[in-house]
């Protein structure tokens, strides 16, 4: 009987993960080679950088493109705001003056960007090279506020 109430009561906190992952956002992801040119980005990310781009212009921030789809169909570099290549270039100082990267560990940062009423997490990842390939960065963004709270019974 025991055993019989431990399953209800996993299969009911299952359901309510599932529930509260449903809700998550799909993050935001861009890739960039260690030369700073666009690999990938998905839809959310292409999405939340056009709002960044927005909510900087609407500030007053001059030099912003429009972004534009280049010859092989993928965002061009114009869409990314300045920040995410401010975060790859900090990855890559600490990675001349850290030693984990030599040690195969791995060498992420984290910053907010956007402003009071449209933060953005971004999490920056170093992917070190091997040989005669370059680092590359990934890039995983997630609007920040607040979400609706799941319903407690």
């Amino acid at each position: 009987m025991a055993n019989m109430s431990k399953e209800v009561t996993s299969k009911q906190s299952s359901g309510v993960l599932e529930k509260i992952a449903d809700k998550r956002a799909v993050p935001g992801v861009v890739s960039l080679t260690g030369a700073m040119s666009l690999l990938y980005m998905n839809t959310e990310a292409e999405g939340i950088c056009h709002q960044v781009r927005e909510e900087q212009g609407k500030a007053g921030h001059e030099g912003l493109g429009n972004g534009f789809l280049a010859d092989n169909g993928m965002m061009s570099n114009e869409v990314i705001p300045q920040e995410i290549y401010d975060l790859c270039h900090a990855l890559q100082q600490k990675s001349l003056s850290d030693n984990r990267t030599r040690g195969g560990e791995e060498i992420q940062l984290r910053r907010v960007i956007g402003d009071a009423d449209y933060p953005v997490l971004l999490r920056g990842f170093l992917i070190p090279g091997h040989e005669e390939h370059e680092p590359r960065f990934l890039i995983l963004m997630e609007k920040l506020g607040r979400r609706p709270q799941a319903p407690s019974n």
